[in-house]
């Protein structure tokens, strides 16, 4: 298969037999729509597509080798959106509904990759109510500690874990919590204490805000608060790690 001519493949949550035509049409809609959710290393926008608002999402073309690995040997980033957002509402958690994706690959390589949700209105990110105030009201943080607590209770652990993936509905006065990009989920039988606390130390709290979580956290889950934070220190302390050696390798190769 030559570039010029890349091969389709995806799927649809509805079934329809025009499969390349509604892909054609998602990326027509996609490249004259001027709502953009979000611009930057992937780009989202809103589209009406088939009568109802739904946002795409177009992710970065992906360089040597990951563009081999994506195409031979893993799910794609779009693919694995798609297949995690059904399996989070088959566990009962809450992400826009899935539309479906699809992807061209050609010589081997993963080229474009789309995945398409409904659009949630009358929502907000987490990140916008956590700064609404310099600190967050204590039920606020109370009820996002036992979403937490039953995200890895059921297996469900988030490796890119941070205010923004998180939306906030309201339902007769009640919060609910819902999750996006969501490509970055593992799926544990199991998840350890270590994991879960390396999770949370994504989340870019104060630290009055993130004692108060664990405090909760800790307290719904039955395990010990001193072992919490002596865990969060550690994963900290890792995550320093982590950034100072990428500052000094993007210092050695540099991104063209």
């Amino acid at each position: 298969m030559s570039s010029s001519n890349p091969a389709l493949s995806g799927e649809f949550f509805s079934d329809h037999d025009d499969f390349a035509n509604r892909c054609e049409t998602i990326l027509q809609l996609f490249d004259g729509s001027d709502e953009i959710v979000q611009a930057g290393r992937n780009t989202l926008k809103k589209i009406t597509f088939e009568g109802s608002g739904s946002v795409v999402k177009a992710f970065r073309i992906p360089s040597f080798p990951q563009n081999y690995s994506y195409g031979l040997f893993s799910k794609s980033k779009a693919k694995k959106s798609y297949d995690n957002a059904k399996r989070l509402l088959d566990l009962g958690f809450l992400t826009p509904a899935p539309v479906g994706y699809f992807e061209y690959r050609a010589g081997g390589k993963l080229k474009n990759s789309y995945y398409i949700c409904d659009f949630a209105p009358d929502v907000k990110t987490l990140h916008e109510l956590w700064n609404d105030s310099t600190q967050p009201p204590s039920d606020l943080i109370e009820e996002f500690a036992a979403f937490c607590v039953l995200l890895h209770a059921k297996g469900v652990l988030h490796r890119d874990f941070n205010p923004k993936n998180v939306l906030i509905s309201n339902d007769k006065g009640k919060r609910v919590f819902s999750m996006v990009d969501i490509n970055r989920i593992t799926w544990c039988e199991d998840i350890s204490l270590e994991q879960a606390i390396e999770s949370l130390s994504r989340l870019p709290f104060s630290e009055e805000t993130r004692t108060l979580m664990l405090e909760e956290y800790a307290k719904l889950s039955g395990v010990d608060l001193s072992r919490c934070l002596v865990l969060l220190k550690k994963s900290e302390l890792k995550t320093q790690r982590y950034f100072r050696n990428k500052s000094r390798l993007r210092k050695v190769f540099p991104k063209k």
